[in-house]
């Protein structure tokens, strides 16, 4: 519920240039928006505004145009690499076919934590992003019930 200021926070954090994180107070809403019973419009842009800042790597990683993929494949290769050199050194012949399942799956391998962790980078991401939907809908939302109270007080 758009009106329900409840579940805003009074305060909300914000990271400093070193990246500690101080308490900054909550914007006052309007008169208007207080009479209305609506939700402050710079409460909700300031949490999408941290949203977005405090979460830019994942949104680098996993957005629009992400960088994930290309990270992805250099740790491959890196893999590739090291798993050449283990069977080289083993005396082992080495084929491309024991390179990549080395590389991908053997026990020396760092490949299978790496994509563990971006599962979770990727899970953490959506959730993300679900929580700026929802305030970009609650900014929206806000905005058609100021339009309603504005028309319904001037057939008062």
């Amino acid at each position: 519920m758009i009106g329900d200021t409840a579940r805003m926070s009074s305060a909300w954090t914000e990271p400093d240039v070193d990246g500690v994180v101080e308490e900054l107070p909550s914007p006052e809403p309007s008169d208007l928006e207080e009479r209305a019973g609506v939700d402050s419009l710079e409460q909700l842009q300031t949490r999408r505004r941290m949203l977005i800042e405090n979460n830019t790597r994942l949104f680098a990683l996993h957005g629009s145009f992400g960088l994930f993929d290309d990270f992805r494949k250099q740790r491959v290769e890196a893999e590739k690499i090291g798993a050449r050199m283990r069977l080289t050194k083993e005396g082992a012949k080495v084929t491309e076919a024991m390179v990549d399942a080395e590389a991908y799956g053997g026990e020396l391998s760092g490949y299978g934590a790496f994509m563990d962790q971006a599962l979770s980078d990727k899970i953490e991401y959506l959730q993300k992003l679900t929580e700026i939907s929802e305030i970009e809908e609650s900014i929206r939302s806000r905005e058609i019930e100021l339009r309603a109270y504005i028309a319904e007080s001037g057939l008062r």
